[in-house]
């Protein structure tokens, strides 16, 4: 799975709910997803009132284009699918921690999802592949 720049850029530049369509449909087909993080976990956002979002991008190449400023030493780190829909989501749905789905790295004050709300559309589209 190996994204063009020329696909990199198109996607950046679509609207958020065209970017999570995509994103599903993504995760759900290569059976993975990315985040940014170190040593001690994965990299959070946080918002005004103090709630915690973990972004996601469906690919690693969508992932190492947010690899700047504050987060140009985070590493990239592929989640498989089963992890994904069977550890971390609900981990997250725990914690009351939302998702950031495939922010740009241009991009401040994103809408944030609810970790339920992915889990439910990314079981939905993976019935699909059944």
């Amino acid at each position: 799975m190996n994204i063009s720049t020329q696909e990199i850029d198109v996607m950046f530049k679509k609207n958020a709910k065209e970017r999570y369509i995509y994103f599903v449909k993504k995760i759900a087909d290569w059976e993975c997803v990315w985040a940014l993080g170190d040593d001690s976990g994965y990299i959070t956002t946080e918002d005004d009132d103090g709630k915690l979002s973990l972004p996601l991008w469906p690919a690693k190449e969508y992932a190492q284009k947010c690899t700047i400023n504050e987060w140009k030493n985070l590493a990239v780190k592929e989640i498989p699918l089963d992890e994904l829909l069977d550890d971390l989501l609900p981990e997250l749905i725990e914690d009351d921690v939302d998702v950031v789905a495939f922010m740009s790295p241009d991009e401040n004050g994103l809408p944030t999802l609810s970790a339920a709300n992915v889990l439910k559309d990314l079981l939905a589209e993976c019935e699909k592949y059944e």
